[in-house]
């Protein structure tokens, strides 16, 4: 039986923002798109709209802060496919699985702020490009909420994100002794050692966001969580290392915890989520970034 064509589509062409002060939003739809025989694009409904930005009473939008990765941007995904002539744009894995995530929320459709997507990569848009650099912050402080796509559950991270709102001042003591809770720990070690904490630009992205929250795969949690549980495990690392030996798993516990501890990558983190809970510093971006490496 003879095979159907490719359906083939052509790239999508970014039409020049109308106002300086206007942003592009992706509005993320809930029903997937039909796949016809022969059609190579991945089953997104997605389009892309321009809005007048205004961070007291703009659209209402959500930030995106992900990992663009070291695959290239090889899944097509339809834009606009209601129209007559839908165009593709190639977007990376890790993106895609962010926006499957996100889907799978079961919200009707989602406006998003996507900086692969809201943003003409194109080599004759450096002028945009240059000039929505600067506007980062205010992007990321007008959002209702910032998504922060961590990966899929890979290295137990399903345990870590159902271990971290379990971590409080009141249980910390016990916990970080408790023979159960091992497996737990290396997970959150594990999850903090993401490519996504060793980007610069998260320091604005969550320090400017009036509410954050943490995706890893199907789970979730919110910044503020995350933030005490970083803080606590640093604090008990010398218990928690002490809880590792008695498992035998000492030498799994030094390659995350001990051995990072020397390079100071714990607790530049812990120092960093102190300080993105700080509102009053959140316009010093060069501040954040100075504080992020001290301690």
């Amino acid at each position: 039986m003879r095979q159907p064509s490719p359906r083939r589509y052509s790239e999508y062409k970014f039409t020049p923002l109308s106002h300086p002060d206007n942003i592009r939003l992706v509005v993320l739809h809930s029903e997937k798109r039909v796949i016809l025989p022969g059609d190579q694009a991945c089953d997104l409904r997605i389009d892309i709209v321009e809005v007048k930005f205004d961070e007291k009473a703009s659209h209402r939008y959500e930030a995106l802060s992900y990992v663009w990765g070291t695959a290239r941007a090889s899944i097509k995904v339809v834009v606009n496919s209601q129209s007559h002539n839908p165009e593709a744009i190639k977007i990376t894995p890790n993106l895609l699985h962010a926006l499957e995530r996100m889907r799978a929320r079961g919200h009707r459709k989602l406006h998003l702020w996507i900086d692969a997507l809201c943003i003409d990569q194109s080599e004759g848009a450096k002028d945009e490009r240059s000039h929505e650099v600067t506007r980062m912050g205010e992007i990321y402080r007008g959002a209702s909420r910032v998504q922060i796509w961590l990966g899929e559950e890979s290295d137990d991270g399903n345990l870590a994100m159902e271990f971290i709102p379990q971590i409080s001042v009141g249980k910390v003591d016990d916990l970080a002794i408790d023979k159960e809770t091992g497996r737990a720990w290396l997970a959150l070690a594990r999850l903090m050692r993401r490519p996504w904490f060793t980007r610069r630009w998260i320091v604005q992205e969550v320090g400017f966001a009036k509410y954050a929250v943490l995706l890893c795969g199907r789970l979730r949690v919110d910044w503020a969580s995350f933030s005490e549980a970083v803080t606590l495990f640093v604090d008990k690392a010398d218990q928690i290392n002490d809880l590792l030996r008695a498992l035998e798993r000492q030498w799994t516990i030094q390659t995350y915890v001990q051995a990072e501890a020397e390079s100071g990558f714990f607790s530049g983190l812990k120092a960093f989520v102190r300080v993105s809970a700080m509102k009053a510093q959140r316009k010093n971006v060069s501040m954040l970034l100075k504080e992020s490496h001290r301690d």
